[in-house]
């Protein structure tokens, strides 16, 4: 009987991770359209110096998250295990916490940035991060609440919403002939606001207490931040690696030069928002006591699909390709940039889906750390190297070397969790080598359509091929059309 119950709980914990999948992958494919408009419909409408600092703004607001110090991570991993009892309890607390440290650190960083530099250009873009960092890890913290409570409906609204209305925004300023840098990036810091609005509305109504005591929010926030401050020290490592390219070209090469590889950065967005949007998904589900067996399995067939979809999403390529030769064809340079990073986008995928969570879940923070600061000193020593050649091109290989020696260190400092040897890490290196070389021969092709039925042939033999013991897993529904092509390769 209790066999059976268990049973059954792991089939419906199975089915509501699913219907989570689904969802938020519904959700995503909405944000991607605002998103992939916004790709191109930026840089064809702002001129290309306006465009580079925009692109300035946002790379630099993409670490606004190091001023809560890591609170919101430590929440994120005591909630995700007890979410009903946390929230109701610490809630408020850590809202409140929030705010007075970053009043505490914005204000006076703010105030003594006015006084040195109010006269430089660049002052008002320093302002508008100083404003963003406040509505972003606000938000963020309602975000997480509901991701730990896996309150997946609402958070797909609010992936919707932010796209949605920056792209509203934007087409309405361009309409009334007030598209500038100013009002760009206002619309920018205004939408994740108004993203953020439902999400406390929905909290406040649950977990909000009637009475709030400032000594319960002093302890709340300084126990979640000596829980979380390896994590956010890990995550900023984390984002300065990935991000340490266009910081590089930020500060070495043109605002020009730098608008071209940020568009084709930029244009790399709807796979990174999945990526990240599918890691949140997870994090609480392996977490929430699964056992070694499972995590293990979990693993080897999460990989087995991330390496499939990455080697099958490198045929977007091609369409990306027609579209910036003939709607920005000032940006015609991005390409060469374009191509090798869409090669780093599945190791990017490994890190942030799996190997990042199974590291937190596990509590191997420490090493997550260690992988963190190897991947980044690769990356610096790497594009430092790439520098002097002075092409964009090899700065996008730099960062492409580094991913690869930070995912396979984490393979390394994961092998008591996951259960696996070098010799399967290496093994998908060798997948992701052939079907890389695969994609670089064919997207030299000049006939795109020729290139891209090609490729997808040869990406879909090796996959399936390699990976044909995963799809002996799927649902009869799903795999009997996938099985009858694995036939075609052999057993």
């Amino acid at each position: 009987m209790v066999c059976r119950e268990e049973e059954q709980q792991v089939k419906s914990e199975g089915h509501a991770f699913i219907q989570h999948i689904a969802l938020f992958s519904f959700a995503n494919v909405l944000a991607l359209v605002c998103n992939g408009v916004l790709t191109f419909l930026l840089p064809r409408l702002l001129a290309m110096e306006t465009y580079g600092y925009y692109r300035l703004f946002v790379l630099y607001g993409g670490f606004a998250g190091v001023l809560h110090l890591g609170l919101l991570d430590g929440v994120l991993i005591r909630w995700a295990a007890r979410p009903q009892q946390r929230l109701a309890a610490e809630l408020a607390g850590s809202v409140t916490f929030l705010l007075g440290a970053h009043a505490a650190i914005v204000l006076p960083a703010t105030g003594i940035l006015a006084l040195l530099f109010h006269s430089k250009p660049w002052f008002f873009v320093v302002t508008a991060l100083a404003l963003y960092a406040v509505v972003f890890n606000v938000a963020t913290l309602g975000q997480n609440a509901l991701q730990a409570e896996k309150s997946f409906g609402l958070l797909s609204l609010v992936t919707v919403l932010n796209p949605a209305v920056l792209l509203v925004a934007v087409v309405l300023l361009h309409l009334f002939r007030r598209l500038t840098l100013g009002a760009v990036i206002a619309a920018y810091i205004g939408s994740a606001l108004v993203a953020a609005i439902p999400v406390w509305i929905a909290l406040g109504r649950r977990f909000w207490p009637k009475r709030r005591n400032l000594q319960s929010s002093w302890r709340v926030g300084a126990h979640n931040i000596r829980i979380g401050w390896t994590v956010l020290i890990a995550l900023l490592l984390t984002n300065v690696a990935l991000a340490l390219d266009r910081i590089v070209v930020s500060i070495g090469y043109s605002i020009r030069d730098f608008a071209v590889y940020s568009l084709a950065a930029t244009a790399l967005a709807v796979v990174n928002t999945i990526i990240l949007s599918i890691s949140r998904v997870v994090f609480p589900y392996i977490s929430n006591g699964m056992s070694r067996e499972k995590q293990v399995q979990a693993y080897w067939s999460g990989e087995a699909w991330l390496v499939g979809l990455w080697a099958l999403s490198l045929a977007g390529y091609f369409p990306l390709r027609w579209l910036i030769q003939w709607l920005l064809p000032n940006y015609a340079g991005s390409l060469p940039v374009l191509r090798l990073l869409m090669l780093g986008t599945g190791l990017t995928g490994i890190i942030h889906i799996l190997q990042s969570n199974y590291f937190r879940s596990s509590f191997r923070l420490g090493r997550m750390l260690t992988g963190c600061a190897v991947g980044l000193l690769s990356a610096l020593g790497f594009l430092m190297i790439a520098r002097r050649t002075g092409q964009l091109s090899m700065m996008a290989l730099a960062m492409l070397g580094a991913l690869a020696v930070w995912w396979m260190l984490n393979e390394y400092l994961l092998g008591d969790v996951t259960g696996r040897g070098m010799g399967s890490a290496f093994r998908t290196l060798a997948v992701m080598c052939i079907c890389g070389f695969s994609f670089i021969v064919c997207s030299s092709v000049s006939n795109a359509g020729l290139a891209a039925t090609t490729y997808l042939v040869l990406a879909a033999a090796i996959v399936i091929y390699v990976y044909r013991s995963v799809l002996k897993a799927i649902p009869p529904a799903i795999s009997q059309p996938i099985r009858r092509m694995v036939s075609i390769f052999g057993e």
